[in-house]
């Protein structure tokens, strides 16, 4: 569905038409499915329900087909928004899922095992994935999100002191001002203070995330009230968005049109 939509660009030069065809095929196959939508009422739907929903407003929210709303905030240049529709056409489907629903986790809380890496299998042990909403945010955190070509490392305005010196040097994060941390800075002090549980354990799960993948993912780090604050807010998809009005509720609303079934909890 997707790269139907990224030939509609091409051959229209029209981005409302490709957003059209994903919107159009979504209701297309949830009105297909809407016996099964209604048989699961009570329980919820199925995952690949679930997973389809999200997955087509994730899609229908990203910059690919939205680049105008990053554009004139110095995030990306033209040239990269084309890169990233090769890219859609030429990485695999697994690899093309993460562009429409990113995978988000939280850094600030890992439990004992996660960020580890197995001394058999050589697998690090990522945290659970977190819902794509700002529900899920706290300015006491710290969070990554692997969008399929680039970490964006969100750095909260409240973390503990104690973690904010490991990642920075300093006691907080107003302390920096307007000065931005770049991945090299970041990632050397990670390096520099591995001997700390918590400091290892985000060096292992950022390689875990750059693992198997065909381009290297660079690491944006975005302090929490700066400027790069909207970006990682624009892929909370579940949320409303400006590149797209819906939230995950309203939209499974209007893909399910006539079902009288209780929005998922997803």
């Amino acid at each position: 569905i997707m790269c139907q939509a990224n030939d509609r660009i091409y051959n229209t030069h029209n981005l409302n038409t490709a957003k059209r065809g994903i919107e159009d095929k979504s209701k297309q196959i949830c009105g297909s499915a809407s016996a099964v939508i209604k048989s699961y009422a009570k329980d919820g739907l199925p995952d690949n329900l679930q997973y389809l929903m999200v997955s087509a407003l994730g899609s229908l929210k990203n910059q690919i087909w939205n680049y105008n709303n990053y554009l004139g905030k110095g995030f990306y240049t033209p040239d990269y928004m084309a890169y990233l529709r090769f890219r859609l056409e030429t990485q695999s489907p697994a690899d093309a899922a993460i562009m429409f629903y990113p995978r988000l986790f939280a850094l600030h809380e890992l439990d004992p095992a996660e960020g580890e890496v197995d001394e058999d299998s050589g697998d690090t042990s990522l945290p659970p994935t977190l819902n794509l909403t700002s529900s899920v945010i706290s300015i006491e955190g710290i969070y990554i999100l692997d969008n399929g070509y680039e970490l964006l490392f969100w750095i909260g305005q409240q973390v503990v002191p104690e973690l904010v010196q490991v990642l920075l040097g300093v006691n907080t994060v107003q302390e920096l001002g307007d000065v931005d941390i770049t991945e090299e800075l970041l990632l050397q002090r990670l390096t520099d203070n591995s001997s700390d549980p918590t400091a290892n354990k985000i060096l292992n799960i950022i390689s875990a995330l750059r693992t198997n993948k065909p381009f290297y993912s660079p690491l944006r780090i975005i302090k929490n009230g700066s400027q790069a604050d909207s970006l990682f807010v624009s892929y909370l998809f579940e949320d409303k968005t400006l590149t797209y009005g819906s939230d995950y509720n309203e939209f499974f609303q209007m893909c399910t049109a006539g079902s009288k079934t209780m929005y998922p909890a997803y």
